[in-house]
């Protein structure tokens, strides 16, 4: 049984983690626990690891077809959308 709701091509529990994580972000910015040492790049840095992770995890999820469009289209019939 699934129990996600789909905002467009993102679910809710996906969007609600995208949210919180920019939330924390910048509490953390505002307010720092403690003093880090400044590291050039560090932002950048983060977000293309992050984008390396996603775009490792959604070929996987969905299927592995060459065509992302195509990859896309099979894995929502799958899910029944």
């Amino acid at each position: 049984m699934d129990t996600s709701l789909s905002l467009g091509s993102v679910t809710l529990p996906t969007a609600l983690v995208i949210v919180s994580t920019l939330i924390f972000l910048a509490l953390e910015r505002v307010f720092p626990g403690r003093t880090l040492p400044h590291s050039k790049g560090w932002y950048t840095r983060a977000i293309l690891v992050n984008l390396a992770q996603l775009a490792l995890r959604f070929p996987r999820r969905c299927g592995g077809e060459a065509d992302a469009d195509a990859r896309l289209q099979g894995c929502l019939l799958r899910r029944g959308r």
